[in-house]
């Protein structure tokens, strides 16, 4: 074919070419498998980032069998490169294809008779990845668009699949053993098949991001002798109107375990590729309160304290603006918070706790405690449903 057209038969090429008849033939299985399983299944062929064009051409499925009940949105294209060798084409392509495809899927269906909607992310979005940052950002956005369709599709059955890597397809032999050896989770298509039939068929749901995967970055040597750097924030109500359910007397306040994920995030992008172990000895010096003493900027100040083979990294931190100028018209530092934050590079896994005591001997609703100002958080804030038991060594709260 290659020849026919003077082009010359290139490895690239060729492989293109055996790509789609060998996709041909799985595809004409796969509807054989589905139609002796005794299902029905048509297989149409259209542009996933046009809505028009797709609805035109399910148009004939939707005659034959009624309206659309479940979209999957598990296209997609790479693009891999370093961000500073992307073309203006290459984020087109790949975000495209994500974002402009689940827009055109919704609007070729009608949302409210949805029961499903399951769409195809990656750990590479939940993560990041090096050379894929636009497939990263198309990804990610399949997670909003999820956490926004279930927040006003209740009833639909949403998830979004934050897949890791898996064997066949795009994993070539090759690239699973260089995922092998930087401890990347291969997934393998028992066990993914496993994973989402699992997931489209539970019952309730707590939350529509579902991650299958781990991180792809590979940690770095630490630099030789202790580091020490410092990052700006900037915070403001007008960007976190939330925060007007946590106030204290008049004044909106940071929720300390806000301050204390600005830390632990700080130290983590000081060392890619290691994790947060623990945090130890958090103190609140002097709260942020969102009123007129609230900074312009706050200033992370971060310091490796002390490093072990490699494997942990302790790090103290500290959360400072400038005060006002007192009568000598010098600014001095105002500390907010402090802690240590121990990053590791293997994270062990999270305990099982299977002895809770569930048993509902006191049955206390939890709005009580909000009413009656025993907890002062407002309605956004408002976990704790109700108190299962009170006993000597603590509470057991649902």
């Amino acid at each position: 074919v290659l020849v026919e057209k003077g082009e010359k038969p290139t490895p690239q090429k060729v492989n293109q070419i055996v790509g789609k008849v060998e996709a041909g033939r799985a595809i004409r299985k796969n509807l054989e498998r589905i139609q002796n399983a005794g299902g029905q299944a048509e297989y149409v062929s259209a542009d996933v980032t046009d809505a028009k064009n797709m609805k035109a051409a399910i148009a004939p499925a939707v005659k034959k069998f009624g309206a659309v009940t479940a979209v999957i949105h598990g296209a997609g294209v790479l693009a891999d490169k370093l961000i500073e060798k992307k073309t203006a084409e290459d984020f087109d392509a790949v975000c495209s294809t994500k974002i402009n495809g689940i827009d055109a899927l919704l609007k070729s269906v009608d949302p409210e008779k949805l029961t499903h909607l399951l769409l195809f992310s990656s750990a590479a979005g939940f993560y990041g990845n090096a050379g894929q940052s636009d497939y990263a950002m198309g990804n990610e956005t399949l997670n909003g668009v999820a956490l926004l369709f279930k927040q006003n599709h209740p009833e639909c059955h949403v998830t979004s699949f934050n897949w890791g890597p898996w064997e066949g397809g795009m994993v070539t032999p090759e690239l699973k053993r260089l995922f092998e050896e930087r401890n990347v989770e291969v997934i393998s298509v028992e066990d993914g098949t496993r994973v989402f039939v699992e997931e489209v068929t539970s019952g309730g749901q707590l939350n529509p991001i579902v991650l299958i995967g781990n991180s792809m970055v590979v940690p770095n040597e630490p630099e030789k002798g202790f580091r020490k750097w410092k990052i700006s924030r900037k915070i403001n109500l007008e960007s976190n109107p939330v925060f007007h359910d946590h106030a204290i007397g008049e004044n909106p306040v940071l929720p300390s375990a806000h301050a204390m994920s600005w830390m632990v995030d700080a130290c983590e992008q000081g060392l890619p590729g290691f994790k947060l172990s623990s945090c130890s000895n958090f103190k609140v010096l002097n709260g942020v309160k969102f009123d007129e003493t609230l900074a312009d900027q706050y200033t992370l100040a971060l310091q490796e304290i002390k490093r072990e083979n490699g494997n942990y990294a302790d790090i103290e931190v500290k959360v400072s603006s400038q005060s006002e100028s007192g009568n000598d018209g010098i600014k001095r530092p105002r500390f907010h918070y402090s802690t240590q934050v121990r990053l590791a590079r293997q994270v062990p896994m999270t305990p099982l706790h299977d002895r809770i005591d569930l048993s509902n001997t006191h049955n206390l609703p939890g709005s009580s405690f909000y009413q009656d100002g025993t907890l002062f958080h407002g309605p956004k804030f408002q976990g704790i449903q109700q108190v299962l038991n009170i006993g000597e060594q603590g509470l057991t709260l649902e």
